[in-house]
C-alpha cells in the first residue's frame, strides 16, 4: 500500500502545474447551480479524487451506480430501457451491443477535444469510430499466491483442471464469455471459435472445474481480499487489480498464461436518454485530459490509451509487464469476439447451470 501511495504522490507532483492551470480555467466557467451526473461504472474503477475535483470544478454531484459484469450491465440497461444514467463505462464488447440497441450517443472530437490525445490504435477500436472514448485497457489473466502453491502458474489448464490442493480455493469471474473463452484456450482451441463441438468441449471443462471453485465472484481488491488473507489461492482477474493486490501481499503474482488471453478496452460513453448531455461530455473530456488520465491510470494500475498521458507516467509504471504486456503476450491475445446468438445461448445456458 505504501508503494501505491508513493506512486500516486509522484504522479500528482508531476501534474500539479498542469492541474492548477486547468482548474483556474474551469473554475471561472463553473455553473452556478448544482446538478447530478449519474455514472454507471465498475466498482472502485476511478480515482475518487478525480471525481471530487470534477464536482468542485463544476458545482455538481457525481453519483456512481455499480455493476459487476458486462452481462449485468446489459441487464440493468434493459430493465431501465437505458433511462436514468448519463455516462457509462463500457467494454469494447458492450459498446458494440449498446450501439446496436441505440442506447448511446455518438461522440465527436469537437465535443470531446481531448480525443486528440488518444493513441490511434485504440481509436480504431471505437464502434465505427463514433461511439465511446477510450478509458483504460488491459488483459485477463490469473493471480495466485506463489507462497502457497508448489509450482508457478503458466497455463490456463492449471486453473480449469486444478490439482487437489486448489479445491475450494479458486475464484472465477462471473462472466460466461470470458470463462468459456479461456476454457477454449486451455483446450488449445481458438478463443473466438464458434464451432459447436469446441463450445461443447469448453463447457464440459467448465462443468468439471465447477465443484472445485470456491466462488463465482470477482475477487475483492482490498486488504480483506480472499487472495490476501489466503482464503483463495488462485483467481481469474483483470491485470490492474492483480497489481493492486500484490501491494497488499508480496507473494501475489499475475500471469497471462502461455496460451494467451483476451485483451479488453473500456470506454466512456453517453447514454442517449441523458438529460445532462453537455455535462456528460464535459465529464468525459475532463477524464481524458492527459494529466487526469495519467493520474487515473496510476491509481488503478491499468494501462491508458491516452498517448499524451503515457508521457506523464513514471518509467517504472510503463515498464511493468503486468500493466503493459510485452509483445509476446499481445501476439497470442485478441479482443473478445461478437458471437452468434445461438452460440451465446449455449454459453449462457452452461454458465447458468454450473454457477447456480
Amino acid at each position: 500500500m505504501f508503494a501505491r501511495e508513493i506512486l500516486r504522490l509522484l504522479v500528482a507532483l508531476m501534474f500539479v502545474s498542469i492541474t492548477m492551470r486547468s482548474e483556474a480555467a474551469a473554475d471561472a466557467a463553473a455553473p452556478a447551480m448544482a446538478r447530478e451526473l449519474v455514472f454507471l461504472n465498475w466498482s472502485d474503477y476511478v480515482d475518487p479524487e478525480l471525481i471530487h475535483e470534477f464536482e468542485r470544478r463544476n458545482g455538481v454531484r457525481v453519483r456512481q451506480v455499480y455493476y459487476e459484469t458486462d452481462e449485468l450491465l446489459t441487464d440493468m440497461l434493459v430493465e431501465a430501457n437505458g433511462i436514468g444514467f448519463d455516462v457509462v463505462v463500457a467494454s469494447d464488447t458492450s459498446l458494440r451491443a449498446l450501439s446496436r440497441f441505440g442506447w448511446i450517443e455518438p461522440i465527436s472530437e469537437k465535443a470531446v477535444p481531448n480525443l486528440r490525445h488518444m493513441d490511434p490504435r485504440w481509436l480504431s477500436s471505437r464502434v465505427e469510430n463514433t461511439f465511446g472514448v477510450p478509458y483504460l485497457w488491459g488483459t485477463v489473466g490469473i493471480a495466485y499466491r506463489a507462497d502457497l502453491l508448489q509450482r508457478p502458474i503458466t497455463s490456463w489448464r492449471q486453473l480449469y483442471s486444478p490439482t487437489a490442493d486448489l479445491h475450494g480455493r479458486i475464484l472465477m469471474i462471473q462472466d460466461s464469455r470470458e470463462v468459456i473463452g479461456m476454457a477454449l484456450k486451455a483446450l488449445g482451441r481458438h478463443a473466438d471459435s464458434n464451432d459447436p463441438q469446441d463450445i461443447a468441449d469448453a463447457a464440459e471443462l467448465v462443468r468439471a472445474q465447477a465443484p472445485h471453485v470456491g466462488a463465482w465472484s470477482y475477487v475483492s481488491v482490498n486488504e480483506d481480499s480472499a487472495l490476501v488473507t489466503g482464503e483463495a489461492w488462485i483467481a481469474m482477474i483483470y491485470n490492474g487489480d492483480a497489481v493492486t493486490l500484490r501491494e497488499y501481499h508480496p507473494d501475489i503474482r499475475y500471469v497471462v498464461p502461455e496460451e494467451g488471453s483476451y485483451l479488453w478496452m473500456d470506454n466512456l460513453a453517453i447514454l442517449r436518454a441523458t438529460k445532462n448531455k453537455a455535462l456528460a461530455l464535459r465529464f468525459i473530456d475532463f477524464m481524458s485530459e492527459p494529466a487526469n488520465a495519467a493520474r487515473n491510470a496510476a491509481y488503478l494500475h491499468f494501462a491508458t490509451p491516452n498517448r499524451s498521458a503515457e508521457r506523464l507516467l513514471p518509467a517504472e509504471f510503463l515498464a511493468d509487464p503486468a500493466i503493459y504486456p510485452p509483445k509476446a503476450v499481445l501476439e497470442h491475445s485478441g479482443f473478445m469476439p461478437d458471437r452468434p446468438p445461438k452460440v451465446l445461448r449455449m454459453i449462457n445456458t452452461v454458465f447458468s447451470e454450473v454457477t447456480q
